[in-house]
C-alpha cells in the first residue's frame, strides 16, 4: 500500500520549479546535470556498479521521487526501494582512433539526451562508462536537476572513488553524512512558514520593485521566444598572469571580492551594447552549516542583482555599486527564488528558463584526480564538449569566471539558437579588454 504522502518529507520549494518544468516537457534533457571522468587502470567494471549503488544507498535523494500532496507543500519525497543503478557499459575500440572517438561521441551524446521521467517510479540518476582503450575508459554520472546542482557533482565523484576502494581494496567506505536533502527540504519550509525568512522577503520586495527587464546584450531579438537550449558552446580566454594580478589588487582596494570586478565589467560591456541596466542571475551554492556541505541535492538558489552602468559612470563608481548590490544579494539568499513571482506579482516571463543572463564564478575543486583500486580517476570539468560535442547553456548567455590558484579564465557560454559566435567572440574580447583598461595591467 503506498505511504500516506502526509507522512513524508517535502520536496524543497526550487525542486517544485524543476519538477513542473519537466512534466510539461517530457522531451527536455536540459535539467540532467552531467559530470564525467577518465578512469586509467585495470578497472573493474562490477565493482564500479557496486560503488554506484552504495553512492544510492547514501544518498537517497537520488532514488527519490516526486508526487503530488495536498496542502500548501505540494509535492513530497518519497524514497524507492534499494535498487541496482541503471549502469550502461560500452565498449567504442572500434578500428582508428577517429572511429573509436565518433562511436564515443555517439555513445555519449545518446545518454546524456535522455531525459528522465519524473513522473514515473524510477531514480533520477543514471551511469555510463565507454571503454576507449585497453587502459581508458570515459565515466559519466548524469542526475535531474531535482536531486543534485553543482557542488553534488564533486560530492560524488569523491564518494565513489571511496566505495570503489572499499570494495576493491577492503577497506571503509566513507561515514554516513550528518544530514540529509529531506532534512534541508523540511527545514526550508518550517523556516518559511513559521516567518524566519520575512526579513528576505521584504529585501527582495523592497530591491526588486520595478527592476529593469532582463536584457541579453548581443541577442538575436527572437531568442527570447526561442526554446530551451539544446546546443551552444563555450569560448574561454585565460587571463594573463599580469592582469590577474591586477584584478585582485583592484578588488582588495574596493574591499570588494574579485566577484565584484567582473560584475562591474560585465556592466560596462552590457552599456556598451546599449543595455545601462538589467537583471542578473547569480547562482549560490545555499547550503546552510556545515552538516549539508557533503549532501547531494539541489540546495542551488539563485539570486537575482540589477546590472547597472550609466552613460559616463566611472569604472570604480559602477565596481562599488555592485559591490553593495551583490553582498546584499548574497546575504538574503536563503529566500527561494520561486517565491520571488508570487512575492512581487511578477511572472518573471522576462527571465524565463533558463534564464537569459547568468554569471557564475568558481574555484576549481583541489580533488581532481584520484587514486583507488589500481585506478587514476580524473574529473572532467571544462572539457567535455571538446572530448563529446557535448554543451549545453545554463542560460542564454552565461559568464563564467573559472579560478584555479593564480590563474583565473572566463568563459562565454552561450545558446546557439540566440547569439552568432562572432558576437560572443567579439563581446569576450572586449570584455577582457574592459578588464586590461580598468584594473591597471597593461594589454599582453
Amino acid at each position: 500500500m503506498p505511504q500516506d504522502t502526509n507522512e513524508l518529507a517535502p520536496s524543497s520549494i526550487g525542486q517544485i520549479g524543476f519538477y513542473v518544468h519537466q512534466m510539461r516537457n517530457e522531451d527536455d534533457y536540459s535539467l540532467n546535470n552531467r559530470f564525467f571522468a577518465w578512469i586509467r587502470g585495470d578497472l573493474d567494471a562490477d565493482a564500479l556498479q557496486q560503488a554506484l549503488d552504495a553512492v544510492v544507498e547514501r544518498h537517497p535523494v537520488l532514488r527519490t521521487m516526486l508526487v503530488p500532496a495536498a496542502g500548501p507543500r505540494p509535492l513530497r519525497q518519497e524514497v524507492l526501494p534499494a535498487a541496482p543503478v541503471v549502469f550502461e557499459r560500452h565498449d567504442a575500440c572500434a578500428g582508428t582512433v577517429a572511429e573509436t572517438e565518433a562511436e564515443m561521441r555517439r555513445i555519449v551524446q545518446a545518454f546524456a539526451h535522455t531525459p528522465f521521467d519524473v513522473g514515473e517510479e524510477e531514480f533520477p540518476f543514471r551511469a555510463l562508462l565507454v571503454r576507449v582503450d585497453d587502459d581508458r575508459c570515459l565515466f559519466g554520472m548524469m542526475a535531474h536537476h531535482i536531486a543534485s546542482d553543482m557542488l553534488s557533482g564533486q560530492i560524488l565523484f569523491r564518494d565513489v572513488v571511496a566505495f570503489y576502494r572499499s570494495v576493491t581494496q577492503g577497506t571503509d567506505g566513507p561515514e554516513p553524512p550528518a544530514a540529509q536533502f529531506a532534512d534541508f527540504a523540511t527545514r526550508q519550509w518550517d523556516r518559511l512558514e513559521s516567518g524566519a525568512m520575512d526579513r528576505h522577503a521584504d529585501f527582495w520586495r523592497e530591491t526588486l520593485a520595478g527592476r529593469p527587464p532582463m536584457v541579453v546584450p548581443g541577442a538575436r531579438a527572437t531568442a527570447a521566444a526561442s526554446p530551451v537550449p539544446q546546443a551552444g558552446e563555450r569560448l574561454s580566454r585565460t587571463l594573463p598572469d599580469a592582469l590577474a594580478t591586477a584584478v585582485r589588487g583592484l578588488a582588495w582596494r574596493h574591499r570588494a571580492t574579485i566577484t565584484t570586478v567582473f560584475l562591474a565589467a560585465l556592466g560596462v560591456l552590457c552599456r556598451e551594447k546599449g543595455v545601462t541596466q538589467t537583471t542578473l542571475c547569480i547562482p549560490t551554492a545555499n547550503r546552510p552549516g556545515p552538516k549539508f556541505q557533503d549532501v547531494v541535492g539541489c540546495f542551488m538558489n539563485p539570486v537575482l542583482v540589477v546590472l547597472e552602468a550609466q552613460p559616463g559612470e566611472p569604472f570604480a563608481a559602477v565596481l562599488d555599486r555592485m559591490r553593495d548590490r551583490a553582498s546584499q544579494a548574497y546575504a538574503h539568499r536563503e529566500y527561494p527564488v520561486d517565491r520571488l513571482k508570487a512575492l512581487l506579482d511578477d511572472d518573471f516571463r522576462d527571465i524565463g528558463y533558463p534564464p537569459g543572463l547568468l554569471f557564475q564564478l568558481l574555484q576549481r575543486p583541489d580533488e581532481l584526480v584520484l587514486e583507488a583500486g589500481g585506478c587514476v580517476f580524473e574529473r572532467i570539468l571544462t572539457d567535455m564538449h571538446r572530448i563529446a560535442g557535448l554543451y549545453f547553456p545554463q542560460a542564454r548567455l552565461q559568464v563564467l569566471v573559472w579560478e584555479e590558484r593564480d590563474r583565473i579564465t572566463c568563459s562565454f557560454d552561450y545558446d546557439a539558437a540566440a547569439f552568432e559566435r562572432e558576437t560572443v567572440q567579439a563581446m569576450l574580447d572586449r570584455y577582457v579588454a574592459i578588464l586590461h583598461e580598468n584594473a591597471g595591467a597593461a594589454p599582453a
